[in-house]
């Protein structure tokens, strides 16, 4: 073999045993060290002491302070079971769907996200549980006074609604637009945005004559209220049973770990029974809660914050789950009702094509854990007794106290008719008067006043006292039905019209002054 040939071969030979080297270092490196890193923090990190782990899909809304907090963490800890919760940043579609697909054995939704992204699929992948809150002034839509004093201001086919599109933010403006403002029903409302702080920059440079509100949540909420000429025009502290936080767990897992999901819902129960009893109280936890997310609250941020989100104690879940007696409820929705009036809203308002719950709100939610927990007696520890904090009943007024009621705006309801000269409900008048009874229910604050019509020809002192006895008649109904007398009156106003539509009642919500 000549020399020349020789050293072609000797080159050839280097590059195939530096190419071989190569693969083995890119194997070790890429294939095998990873897996033996693995197993090494495997087996050296605390999550081998735990039997189970549970993955928990949210996002970072205060309201799940808990569920991120060290307590709730050491709680199931004792119980061998880990938790991973993993931040979606409120992409509600792709929560449901990894729900869906086992990548999540439990997730967080608000009731009306849970509905509308469980609506995608065939039977909803996740069943509710356990409710953990409900907002009681931390969602509110802002406006500038002199261009909307009060909701019926809104009521026009220009208006515009400023929100985070697919938010709670979103879910209380189609409330109000499907109860209060028909103009809007069918028009092009929404300008969606970004975020509540992208809703604050927009009123911030908005026109002040324009016929707008602005929906957003805390902290933005007060920050826009601090703004001069903005007013407070509706909020969660006048709503009920409309922005609430539940525990939905995939199906599969609920049927196969029910012992897991009883652990969480336990460890859950007791990590906020502690919270709320400690010195600062859930303030205190929402700002620690704000630091692991990379915010930072003041402490009167915090207190505000807190104050507006009501946390569901284990006795509140038992009662609006269906397993106290509605003597027990205090004024409260059941699961039931509510998943039924959020789903009537958001299809009367375009969110829906049809409502997926309709006659299957049971369907939704399953409380044989909490029936567990009950039947088992489960207290979550030392400290206060936890009570049903229901409805609180709204006071008496003298008629000078009417007269200085702040009007919010007029109910949309089914027209109420009455044959002609009469003052008697027909059938489906009385129909009518009962799902004014059971809307009524959203908005524990509130005083109706039910203003009665007639037809304007003929005797005027007639027809007013006509209208006054129409008035009555629907009052009289709504009370034997169940709502307090102390919140209703009738009254009438003089005839307009000499049409049909005079032969009938308005709804007119109502509330204290500031």
């Amino acid at each position: 073999m000549d020399p020349t040939t020789r050293a072609i071969r000797l080159i050839i030979t280097a590059f195939v045993a530096i190419g071989i080297i190569f693969v083995i270092f890119f194997a070790i490196k890429v294939l095998i060290l990873p897996k033996l890193q693995a197993d090494l923090v495997t087996q050296t990190s605390s999550e081998t002491k735990f039997k189970t782990n549970v993955r928990i899909g949210l996002d970072s809304f205060a309201g799940y302070a808990v569920i991120r907090s060290p307590n709730f963490r050491d709680q199931l800890g004792r119980s061998e079971i880990g938790v991973r919760t993993i931040d979606d940043k409120a992409n509600y579609p792709d929560r449901m769907k990894a729900l869906a697909k086992g990548e999540l054995d439990i997730a967080v939704f608000t009731i009306d996200t849970n509905i509308a992204a469980g609506a995608d699929f065939d039977i909803f992948p996740g069943a509710i549980t356990l409710i953990i809150d409900e907002s009681h002034g931390a969602d509110g839509g802002v406006a500038y006074k002199q261009a909307v004093p009060n909701v019926s201001a809104l009521n026009r086919r220009d208006a515009k609604i400023v929100a985070t599109a697919d938010s709670p933010s979103e879910t209380l403006a189609r409330h109000l637009i499907a109860n209060m403002l028909p103009a809007l029903a069918s028009e092009d409302w929404l300008v969606a945005a970004k975020d509540a702080d992208d809703v604050l920059d927009r009123l911030k440079k908005a026109n002040k004559s324009d016929p707008a509100v602005y929906f957003l949540w805390e902290p933005a909420l007060s920050k826009a209220l601090a703004l001069p000429d903005v007013i407070l025009v509706y909020d969660t502290s006048k709503v009920s049973g409309t922005i609430v936080d539940v525990l939905v767990v995939n199906r599969k897992f609920l049927i196969e770990q029910p012992k897991v999901v009883r652990s969480v819902e336990e460890a859950y129960f007791r990590a906020l029974h502690s919270y709320q009893n400690a010195p600062g109280g859930m303030a205190k936890l929402v700002m620690d809660d704000a630091k692991l997310n990379g915010d930072t609250l003041t402490e009167e941020q915090a207190k505000k914050i807190a104050n507006g989100i009501q946390w569901k104690n284990t006795m509140e879940n038992y009662a609006q789950m269906g397993l106290l007696t509605a003597a027990d409820l205090h004024g409260l929705p059941t699961m039931r009702e509510m998943i039924a009036s959020i789903s009537a809203f958001l299809v009367k308002t375009g969110k829906l094509k049809t409502n997926p719950t309709d006659g299957k709100e049971s369907a939704l939610f399953d409380n044989k854990i909490l029936l567990a927990m009950q039947t088992a007696n489960f207290h979550p520890g030392e400290g206060q007794d936890e009570v049903v904090r229901g409805v609180a009943a709204l006071p008496a007024l003298t008629d000078a106290e009417w007269k200085t009621l702040m009007t919010v705006g007029d109910m949309d309801a089914h027209t109420i008719s009455f044959g002609r000269g009469r003052a008697t409900l027909e059938i489906q008048g009385t129909r009518d008067v009962k799902d004014v009874a059971e809307r009524l229910k959203a908005w524990p604050t509130y005083y109706l006043t039910v203003i009665g019509h007639a037809r304007g020809d003929g005797d005027p002192a007639a027809n007013l006292a006509l209208a006054k006895a129409r008035a009555k008649s629907v009052v009289d109904e709504l009370v034997s039905i169940g709502v307090a007398p102390t919140r209703v009156r009738a009254t009438a106003e003089p005839s307009q019209t000499q049409s049909g539509s005079a032969q009938s009642v308005t709804f007119q919500l109502s509330q204290r002054p500031y």
